[in-house]
């Protein structure tokens, strides 16, 4: 902007014209800065309600993503109890057919095992009896274990009886191949101790020829034992029962006068489940070779009692001390570690 032609005659006029045309374009210069300013504010304020927006459906996904999780979890979650529920019922169903089958299998060798006059009360001769112990190759093998079907009286063949065990397995659409897999397990399981249990069968048969006519027949002395009421072993959260286990059994076999040479078959034959598999490896490791008593009881304790509990009670035993126990409490207390001393 020029200085008129008035002022041009007055200096300060001049110069205070001067000055007021270098602020105006200053703040001229000022305006159109904040002018651009604002347009940059603007533009930045639509692009963050933009972002905002974008964030919020971004988070309305998630939540529902999150909800369709929780739905499924939910539901896996189920699945998983429902299948937790159908193996542990498979479970307690086989042990109980376990403990079934074992006290069948005992009672079907003191069948086998009983005296001259249990031969001749059924009408038939000791070798007409013995005749029936080893079925033919085309014979319908019956199924002594009442769980197994034999409620009716019926006959199942081996092949009907391995499709026995698969029908009672319930339908798992999510997870049809675990169980499957865990049947077959179970299965095989089972087969190995039927064969074991027929092999002990078969074995008490043999004595019972051998000692036919002594007055220490064995079926007496199953019969015995069978009376003490041993107990069956098959696993323990509690290394200690097994211990329990291991001296009640050899109490029992010494009140029903078992000889030394048949303790072994005697007491493995109330060994069940994880038991029972131990007991199938460690003969099969044995080689077939005959064990004797001493050698069971050291292998059952070193494999189902860990050492460094022996030691913990030992040094239970060496530091127990009465303190404000009673006479009575103090005993007790002593009777369990006194075990372990030796």
């Amino acid at each position: 902007m020029g200085v008129p032609m008035a002022l041009q005659s007055h200096p300060q006029l001049r110069h205070h014209a001067e000055h007021l045309d270098y602020m105006l374009y200053n703040t001229q210069k000022e305006l159109d800065n904040f002018r651009a300013y604002a347009n940059r504010t603007h533009l930045a304020r639509v692009t963050h309600g933009d972002a905002i927006k974008q964030l919020s459906k971004d988070r309305n996904k998630l939540r529902l993503k999150c909800a369709k999780k929780d739905v499924t979890i939910t539901r896996l979650r189920a699945q998983i109890a429902s299948l937790e529920s159908t193996v542990k019922a498979q479970e307690d169903q086989l042990r109980e057919m376990e403990e079934d089958e074992a006290g069948a299998d005992l009672q079907g060798g003191d069948a086998f095992l009983s005296d001259d006059d249990d031969f001749e009360e059924d009408g038939f001769t000791e070798e007409e009896d013995y005749a029936f112990l080893e079925p033919g190759p085309d014979d319908v093998v019956p199924i002594d274990i009442e769980d197994e079907g034999s409620r009716t009286g019926s006959h199942i063949s081996p092949s009907s009886h391995n499709l026995l065990y698969i029908q009672m397995a319930p339908p798992n659409r999510n997870n049809n191949d675990a169980m499957m897999q865990l049947l077959q397990t179970l299965l095989q399981d089972r087969e190995t101790e039927r064969a074991e249990r027929q092999a002990n069968i078969a074995a008490l048969q043999n004595l019972a020829h051998q000692g036919h006519g002594n007055h220490d027949h064995p079926g007496s002395k199953l019969k015995n034992f069978q009376n003490t009421n041993p107990p069956v072993f098959s696993k323990t959260e509690e290394p200690l029962d097994a211990d329990d286990w291991l001296q009640t059994m050899e109490n029992n076999l010494e009140v029903a006068g078992v000889e030394a040479n048949e303790k072994v078959l005697f007491a493995t034959h109330y060994l069940a489940g994880p038991a029972r598999a131990w007991w199938t490896s460690t003969r099969a490791m044995n080689g077939g070779q005959v064990m004797t008593w001493a050698d069971f009881k050291l292998k059952f304790s070193k494999y189902h009692v860990p050492p460094g509990l022996i030691k913990k009670m030992r040094d239970e035993f060496r530091e127990l001390k009465q303190g404000r126990m009673t006479v009575v409490e103090y005993r007790d207390r002593f009777l369990t570690p006194s075990r372990y001393a030796r």
